[in-house]
């Protein structure tokens, strides 16, 4: 299970590689799946 939150924080187990930089997330496109299951897509903000 993955929870996906529009940024990125905290240390915890690594799902990315390199030095940690907070980095924040817009969401821009979203689609629910027959099964429930939401498919977002996300973009970097500046």
């Amino acid at each position: 299970m993955l929870k996906v939150d529009p940024s990125i924080i905290g240390d915890g187990i690594r799902l990315f590689s390199g030095p940690f930089a907070p980095t924040r997330f817009t969401p821009v496109d979203e689609v629910t799946l027959p099964g429930g299951v939401r498919v977002v897509t996300y973009d970097r903000s500046t």
